[in-house]
């Protein structure tokens, strides 16, 4: 019969948060009673987990053998039994004692800028206007307009940033728009994020529940009230979006997007 540990057990051996201190490695195997899934979470402890067949065990071994491979192809044993999982960079507890902690959460959008940089450097003006249709926003004006959102809630909202920065909040609506080269909008994406990284470096889990009010009336006439948790992650949705229509926009021109 397969061993069935506690998951707590499991996650324990593996060691803060579930990750392990040095190396995973997992082996599969099945039978007729099942497959077993053993884990080395590199910590000098071995756990098998046991995974119940979806039926009774069937007593003819001809049947039997078939039903092992229907439930775990071979070729997934073979890779499975092979399988090393690698943690590049373990978690530190400490992390989580200082105000690096924020920026843990988020590391992914950094080089998610990275790749939105590296979409946008080698274009020429002609692909800049590129478009997915005439009546949607060019690539150039999806650009400025991810720079200028940065700039109008972290500077604008949050006081964030330098007097020059928040003047990129006009980048998706000034006279400059219209020809504005590649340089100087990854120029802008680079001075943004740096606003947006030290903030990550600087801001604990208390100034993420922190409020600010819309500097200026909306449509509405009102001023609603966002703290800088909703404002963080509404510009990570927000890149994640208009980064997918610069890729798209791209792509449909023969233009290469965002590396993924």
């Amino acid at each position: 019969m397969a061993t069935l540990v506690n998951l707590n057990e499991l996650l324990s051996a593996l060691g803060p948060l579930g990750v392990a201190s040095g190396r995973v490695e997992v082996g599969v195997g099945s039978g007729a009673e099942g497959v077993s899934v053993g884990v080395s979470a590199g910590v000098g402890v071995t756990c098998d987990v046991g995974l119940e067949p979806a039926q009774a065990p069937i007593t003819n071994a001809a049947a039997s053998s078939a039903a092992s491979e229907r439930m775990v192809p071979e070729v997934y044993l073979r890779q499975a039994s092979s399988l090393e999982l690698r943690v590049e960079s373990p978690y530190d507890a400490s992390v989580a004692e200082g105000n690096g902690i924020v920026r843990e959460f988020y590391r992914g959008w950094e080089l998610y800028q990275g790749r939105l940089i590296g979409a946008i450097a080698p274009l020429d003006q002609d692909q800049l206007n590129l478009a997915a249709a005439p009546h949607l926003w060019s690539v150039r004006m999806l650009a400025c307009h991810i720079v200028a959102a940065r700039s109008w809630w972290l500077h604008t909202w949050m006081g964030e940033g330098s007097p020059e920065f928040g003047k990129m909040t006009q980048w998706d609506e000034d006279e400059a728009l219209a020809t504005r080269p590649a340089s100087e909008i990854v120029r802008g994406l680079e001075e943004s994020w740096a606003v947006m990284k030290a903030g990550l470096d600087r801001w604990t889990p208390d100034d993420m529940l922190q409020e600010f009010i819309r500097p200026v009336p909306n449509e509405a006439g009102e001023r609603p009230r966002r703290n800088r948790e909703f404002i963080v992650w509404h510009l990570i949705e927000h890149d994640l979006h208009h980064g997918g229509e610069i890729s798209f926009s791209l792509g449909m021109h023969g233009v290469p997007g965002l590396d993924l």
